[in-house]
């Protein structure tokens, strides 16, 4: 039976509730600081956009590296900030009761600051990028990674499988990152790159990690499997040395056939005690 993506998921849980709110009270924000400098004549708000938004060239040359988190909580129109928060419900609340809500936030902020650090890389320069969309692009990826086969409605039309809608949304995005030109006004740039950092972020952590554990898991398993492949090889090694010795003491002992002990040669007689203290030092290493 093939299980469908209802109209939403149900309540919604505590760190989705907030970061809800957060983006919210922070858009609202927003919203009352331009109307309170437009009626007193002070001008725009340009200033919260310059400390808060994420201007890759900021980031690197001021070390204002706080705005790849304060840039996922601004937005840049109502419509931006209602897809983000409706997708963060839709998808967000069953992967917090799967991990719970601290590892939740902590793989959504770091999902999140991998888009940041994807702009500050490929958009290098004065350009604000704001918005949870890095962030959301991520709880995509994870969602399709734990439930491939949930249908989802593109346009509210459309069906298709979670697993092939986030990878048109991916091929979307590399290809509209990798043609961007500058023919569009800036404020109709959408950060593309932000968007394929935060999905690719997403799929890797739930691919090589644990969401559940430390903001390191992934690394940790990474290092793990390396370790683990590294005593592997030293294993075989090892292996291939005691099979040289075994064949050597073979050649020796071929050599030693109709021979009494006295007529051996003396190079002989060293190297045999050579191989035995060797395949001793195997046997008890093992």
């Amino acid at each position: 039976m093939r299980q469908t993506m209802r109209i939403g998921p149900g309540s919604t849980t505590p760190m989705v509730r907030i970061l809800l709110i957060a983006n919210g009270a922070v858009f609202l924000f927003q919203m009352l600081l331009g109307i309170f400098m437009q009626i007193n004549k002070l001008g725009s708000p340009a200033w919260f956009i310059y400390y808060f938004a994420l201007i890759p060239k900021l980031v690197v040359e001021s070390g204002f590296v706080w705005q790849l988190i304060t840039y996922q909580f601004l937005h840049g129109g109502f419509f931006h900030i209602l897809i983000n928060m409706l997708i963060l419900w839709m998808f967000g609340v069953e992967l917090e009761r799967a991990w719970g809500a601290i590892s939740f936030l902590r793989f959504y902020l770091v999902c999140g600051v991998a888009a940041g650090v994807s702009m500050v890389i490929f958009n290098y320069g004065q350009m604000p990028t704001v918005g949870a969309s890095g962030a959301i692009l991520g709880l995509l990826g994870a969602f399709a990674t734990y439930w491939p086969e949930r249908d989802v409605y593109v346009m509210g039309i459309i069906p298709m499988k979670v697993k092939h809608f986030v990878l048109m949304v991916g091929i979307i995005s590399l290809l509209a990152g990798l043609f961007e030109t500058s023919i569009f006004e800036p404020k109709l740039r959408i950060a593309h790159m932000a968007h394929l950092g935060g999905l690719l972020m997403g799929l890797f952590y739930c691919r090589f990690g644990n969401p559940q554990n430390p903001l390191l898991g992934p690394v940790s398993r990474w290092l793990g499997r390396r370790k683990t492949k590294k005593k592997r090889k030293e294993w075989e090694e090892t292996q291939k040395n005691r099979d040289d010795l075994m064949e050597e003491a073979d050649n020796i002992l071929d050599r030693m056939q109709n021979k009494t002990w006295e007529n051996v040669t003396d190079s002989d007689k060293e190297r045999i005690q050579e191989i035995s203290n060797e395949l001793k030092g195997f046997l008890d290493n093992q």
